[in-house]
This record gives structure tokens, sequence and C-alpha cells, in this order.
């Protein structure tokens, strides 16, 4: 059976050789599961500012992708209008770190937009975070001690954009959560407190970073973690009119998760949860006004943590590594899923990554150790994808 424990964590690579032609045996994921190792978030081309009349423009759309190297070093670039930054810029200031970093571009009010990064320190195991605004960086700012390997961001404030978000476990098991609030701190004018309202020390989950909805509206989280005790799926809401978190409903007393599990924003009435059972199947719900579906099989066979992405209203694709180490994609269109897995024709040596911006999908795949990423767009969405021959190496 496969474990949580993927040797393929520290194997992004730097090399400047083109995507790979692997065979299936040499994916890591064939013999043992994948975890995440890569953040990204969308930019949207023009936004409010915050409490300003006019609106922030930052010229061009941007997705904003961030790993930490096989060194131990956070890096991150951006894609504008199909196009990478050159190379990787190296976050280098002496510091290592471990597990998934985290990203979140925002814009604090009467500020300029800003991109915050959030990892964990590999020496000290506290979660750190610091931001770029204005070509200038931030120093490095301590928000939480002993955290787990593995972090989330979300981006809050509805057309505003004003406020961001962090989410990760402790070591004693129990989600942790701060927001961005106006103050002083060694990170800036915005710096990253506890929210006293969302006081959920509580809510006890395994070692990894829970799934995590952000959105306006009468329910402001979901917020999705797995028992330590049974590795069972429970759901909670964060009720802004109750000030309170719902109860706990737990969605199966008898499958058990690996790894972490993913949730799916796909409007402020639903979301979507995707998760890897103990019997490496991938396994599926959702919440729509108000109501939670049962947990639904989506496919067998899975090697590594699954991403989704919804780039229209009703439908939602996902990709996984399979356990012949090929990447592979499904689709939700309404309540239907498209087929069985579309073998995609990549092997790859790490968990993939999708990004929507501007009905585009981005789509990320460790491929011979190195990131690789390529473009589905237009009719190609709702087409079988093809992406094999269009993957390009970031060197």
């Amino acid at each position: 059976m496969l474990t949580s424990d993927c040797p393929c964590r520290d194997s992004i690579g730097d090399s400047n050789s083109g995507a790979g032609t692997s065979t299936s045996k040499d994916s890591p994921c064939a013999e043992s599961f994948c975890s995440q190792t890569l953040a990204a978030t969308a930019w949207p081309r023009t936004i409010a500012a915050g409490n300003n009349s006019d609106a922030v423009s930052l010229g061009i759309a941007a997705v904003i992708l961030a790993r930490i190297n096989s060194d131990g070093i956070l890096q991150h670039r951006s894609i504008t209008d199909q196009t990478f930054d050159p190379r990787w810029t190296d976050l280098d200031d002496g510091k290592t770190f471990s597990g998934r970093p985290a990203v979140a571009v925002w814009v604090p009010p009467l500020q300029d937009a800003r991109v915050d990064l959030f990892a964990v320190d590999a020496d000290k195991g506290s979660l750190l975070q610091t931001y770029e605004q204005n070509g200038q960086r931030s120093a490095w700012d301590e928000i939480a001690p002993a955290v787990s390997d593995k972090v989330t961001a979300c981006r809050m404030g509805g057309e505003s954009l004003n406020r961001a978000d962090t989410w990760y476990t402790t070591k004693k098991n129990i989600v942790g959560h701060y927001s961005s609030t106006e103050g002083n701190s060694s990170a800036g004018p915005y710096g990253f407190t506890p929210d006293d309202l969302l006081e959920i020390e509580a809510i006890p989950t395994t070692g990894v970073a829970p799934g995590i909805t952000c959105q306006e509206g009468d329910i402001q989280h979901n917020l999705v973690v797995y028992d330590p005790d049974d590795r069972t799926v429970s759901h909670r809401q964060w009720n802004v009119p109750n000030s309170a978190w719902s109860e706990p409903t737990v969605l199966s007393s008898e499958q058990k998760f690996i790894d972490e599990p993913v949730l799916v924003d796909v409007s402020p009435e639903r979301f979507d949860f995707f998760g890897v059972g103990e019997d490496n199947n991938l396994y599926h719900f959702n919440w729509l006004g108000g109501t939670l579906s049962e947990l639904e099989l989506v496919g067998r066979d899975v090697a590594s943590a699954p991403s989704a992405v919804s780039v229209s209203d009703g439908r939602i694709d996902v990709v996984v590594v399979g356990t012949d180490g090929q990447l592979k994609h499904r689709s939700l269109l309404g309540s239907t899923w498209s087929g069985d897995w579309d073998d995609l024709g990549v092997v790859a040596t790490g968990a993939p990554l999708l990004v929507s911006l501007g009905g585009k999908i981005y789509v990320f795949v460790v491929v011979d150790g190195d990131v690789s990423y390529a473009i589905v767009s237009g009719e190609d969405v709702a087409t079988k994808w093809k992406i094999k021959d269009s993957l390009t190496r970031l060197s």
C-alpha cells in the first residue's frame, strides 16, 4: 500500500534541460505517494484598491508560482501573458525551508498590491512570512512557532481583495490561523496576527495543512480536516452572523484518508472537496446551497495529491499522478463525471498543480525533477487535454 511519506518532496531540481521523456518506472510516485510541493496563486488584471476610489491595475494578469528547491531555498516566479520570468527568484537570506510554501496576492487598504510568501523554517520549525511590494521585499517575520511543514494561504475581501489569511497545523496537530491586520511588525505596517474571532484551537487534525475556502458572505470559511485518530474527513463552517464555527459534520466513518484535503471554491454557494483514501482512490463531495453531498468515488489508483480548479460555473477539472506514474485528468460537468481517467502522456515525478486565470488553466507538473508547465485554453478546456507536446520546462 502507498504511504503518505513522499520521497519526491526534495526532488525539484534546477536543470536547464527540456521537458523529460521518463518512463513510468522512473516516477517516484509509482512507488510511494507524492505530496504537493508547489504553491501558486492567480492575480486578476484589475482590482479595487481597498478604500481608494480608483482601481489598481497591474497592467497584465499573472500567476505567481512558489517552491522550495532541493537546497531548501524558497523561490518564486510569475507568468504574465503566457511568458514566465526568465529565472527563479531566490529568497536566499541564509535561511532554509522545508515542506510546501504558500503564496497570496492582496491589496492592503490605501496601498499597492503585494505578494506575501509563507514557509516553514527548516531549523526552527516556525512559520515565517515575507512580502514584496513596489519592487521591495520585507524582512522575514516569525508569525507562529512549532508548525507542520505545510501551510496554505488565501485571499479575502471580495472585489477589493484587501485581506490575506494563512492556515497551518501545529506540532500538536491543532489547526492554526493568522490574518493580515493593520499594525506594526517586523514585516511592515500590515503584519499577520491571530484572529481571536476565528479561535480554532479546539479543532484537531492530522499533521498536514487543512483544506480551506475564503470568501465573502455569511459563510466566510469552509474548513475540512482529517481526524487525527481515525483519519475520517470532517467539515466545519465559520458563520459570520453567529461569529462561531459550526459543529463538525463527518462525511464518512468508513473511509480513511492520507496526505491532505484539497478544496475548490466554486462560488459563494458551493465548494468541492477532493481527497485520497488509504485505498489509493480519489474521493469527492460538494457543499451546495447549505447541503453536503454524499462522499463519492472519482477514480482509482491515485499516487499523488490531487489538484483541481473551476474555470466556469458547473465545471471542475482535476489532475493526479496515477500509480503507473502517468499524469491523469478528469472533469466534472454539473453532476456528471467524464469517462475514466484521461492519460495525458506525461510521466510525473511530483504532484501536479492547476491554476485558473482568465478562462485558461495553467498545468504545472514536476517532470524529471524540474517544474514544467502547459496552458489549456479556449475550446481545449472542454476537450481531451493535449499537453505532452506543449510542456515547457522552467529552467
